[in-house]
């Protein structure tokens, strides 16, 4: 009688505990995957380019998550592309920060799957100045995101 007493408490208290969660987790394995291409034109070839990317998501505990990459280019290079994937849940995008020696950018967001980009292409942003900007798609309502943002 003690042992099921205890294991009824236990029971209400793990009841009781899991309530209080707020993090609901989904599970993203079959969400599609998408890749932002971000391409930097340099303002002087002869120079090195400098810009920071901050990739973000919205991961399975809706959780917005960031990963900044800071990238650093050599002299000789008229344009620099880099990718970065994410999944297609909810809100998502690149904050773009032009460091040194950047005079435009241009990003795109596919589809991952197809060997011409352009088919899965779901927008692109052009810009022609180096101010700080987040692009971005939210899947929930289908629009893209186009934000100024500071450092």
């Amino acid at each position: 009688m003690k042992n099921l007493l205890f294991g009824i408490l236990a029971c209400l208290c793990l009841i009781s505990c899991s309530k209080e969660n707020l993090y609901e987790f989904k599970d993203l394995t079959d969400t599609e995957d998408y890749i932002y291409m971000v391409s930097f034109y340099a303002a002087d070839s002869t120079k090195g380019m400098s810009f920071t990317v901050k990739a973000e998501e919205t991961n399975g505990y809706n959780e917005v998550t960031s990963y900044p990459y800071s990238i650093g280019t050599a002299g000789n290079e008229k344009i620099h592309s880099q990718e970065f994937a994410v999944k297609g849940y909810k809100k998502n995008g690149v904050q773009i920060i032009p460091e040194s020696n950047i005079k435009g950018y241009m990003v795109n967001l596919y589809e991952i799957g197809d060997a011409n980009i352009y088919n899965g292409l779901i927008f692109q942003h052009v810009s022609e100045n180096s101010e700080p900007v987040f692009v971005g798609y939210n899947f929930e309502t289908d629009e893209r995101v186009i934000e100024n943002r500071e450092n």
